[in-house]
């Protein structure tokens, strides 16, 4: 049975994680797909997703939601086909670091964040991860060659945000 979703899997770097993975950029899902080993992929907008009402248990929205437009839309559907019981996991990047990509619509700060999302979800947990986590991470994906990898590491090390936090998770409930 297929109950966990992926929103924005992009490349599939946590497709492990699921048993679908969408995403609306074909490039990334041909990609996705050298990695996916058995998944479903699916080319879909997350403002229009066509899966029915409450059929996933688990949904995924990892570095997505501040790249959407019309955000409140997207929040909606991925309510709409999580199980009541069901669970959701949102990541971004902090707002300060938001500007490091240029396609990101969103810029908000961690309670800008958790206001949007409340209206949707009941929230479960908030937390906040640094860089070691990401290194730590560095080391676990055996499809980045081994030399970017190391030079990653390498870099975390040297890197004056090394101890800084970067990327917040927040986790939920369908109100």
């Amino acid at each position: 049975m297929l109950e966990r979703l992926e929103i924005g899997c992009g490349q599939g770097r946590l497709l492990y994680l699921v048993d679908i993975g969408c995403d609306n950029n074909l490039n990334q899902l041909m990609k996705a797909r050298k990695i996916a080993r058995g998944k479903h992929l699916v080319l879909t907008d997350a403002r229009r997703l066509p899966f029915r009402d409450e059929c996933f248990s688990f949904v995924l929205a990892s570095h997505v939601l501040e790249h959407i437009r019309r955000l409140v839309m997207a929040l909606g559907e991925i309510k709409r086909i999580l199980k009541h019981d069901g669970k959701v996991e949102f990541r971004f990047p902090l707002a300060e670091l938001a500007d490091i990509d240029k396609s990101h619509v969103h810029k908000l700060s961690i309670e800008e964040w958790t206001k949007k999302i409340e209206k949707y979800f009941k929230i479960s947990k908030c937390e906040i991860s640094s860089t070691a986590l990401t290194q730590q991470l560095a080391g676990k994906f055996n499809f980045v060659p081994k030399m970017v990898r190391e030079k990653f590491s390498k870099w975390l090390v040297r890197s004056p945000i090394r101890n800084r936090p970067i990327e917040v998770t927040i986790i939920g409930k369908p109100r």
